[in-house]
């Protein structure tokens, strides 16, 4: 009887974030160059910016619209420890699945 109680969710790793995070830093650094070599600095500066304003928009998307790679379901970020530096964590509850992403969130001394 405890038994579906005590069960814990699994724990699976999604590599579709690291992937995109990865692709994105390559597509910004030959943007970047490509406008530097076609217009100078202030080209490097443009492609920079267009960098930056799309990193965010992927962080946006990521914390605030990621779906289950499984069944497509909007999910939330699981709460994570307090103080720590915890992976970001997505729980679907249709799956029982918690998705672990490849980027840290919590706080950081610098050191």
């Amino acid at each position: 009887m405890l038994g579906g109680l005590l069960r814990m969710a699994q724990t699976k790793r999604d590599k579709r974030v690291v992937r995109f995070f990865s692709i994105a830093a390559i597509l910004g650094v030959l943007i970047s160059g490509g406008l530097y070599f076609a217009f100078g600095v202030a080209g490097a500066v443009v492609g920079i910016f267009i960098v930056v304003v799309a990193f965010c928009l992927g962080v946006a998307w990521f914390l605030y619209f990621y779906r289950c790679p499984e069944c497509g379901r909007r999910l939330r970020i699981q709460a994570s420890q307090p103080g720590g530096r915890d992976p970001i964590r997505h729980r679907c509850e249709v799956c029982d699945i918690v998705w672990v992403s490849g980027i840290e969130a919590g706080s950081s001394s610098g050191f």
